[in-house]
């Protein structure tokens, strides 16, 4: 019966450790450039860069203007984008636009890290033309 009982903790501890492992790999967010396997948009970054050129809708305030608009974005564990940040914006509502347009992507296959799937920041420039 001890030998029963050990084995049965000594799995439960496991099970915590391993768990415990997963989470702290899954809540750190990395950068696009330090994980194994990179995040990827539905048929690769040449569909992304598509994707934007298509649905990006340039305000009427913005006629005459060009110039590159920068965001960066998470690819949560899931593969959904959860969070945008305007990081450089040319005004005339582009920036506003451009998050909005990032939004709309479809899931994405999310990063990888040692085996789990993990949040990724991703910078991303598009010039308004």
């Amino acid at each position: 019966m001890k030998k029963y009982l050990l084995f049965l903790t000594f799995l439960f501890i496991q099970n915590v450790k391993s768990q415990s492992v997963e989470q702290l790999i899954q809540q750190k967010v990395y950068k696009y450039e330090e994980i194994q396997v990179k995040p990827e948009f539905p048929g690769g970054m040449e569909k992304f860069y598509k994707f934007i050129e298509t649905n990006y809708k340039k305000p009427d305030e913005a006629k005459g203007v060009s110039g590159p608009v920068s965001v960066n974005f998470i690819v949560d564990i899931n593969g959904f984008i959860t969070y945008i940040d305007l990081r450089k914006d040319i005004g005339y509502k582009t920036g506003k636009e451009l998050i909005r347009t990032v939004m709309k992507s479809p899931k994405w296959l999310p990063g990888e890290q040692d085996g789990y799937h993990v949040k990724t920041e991703i910078k991303f420039t598009f010039n308004v033309k």
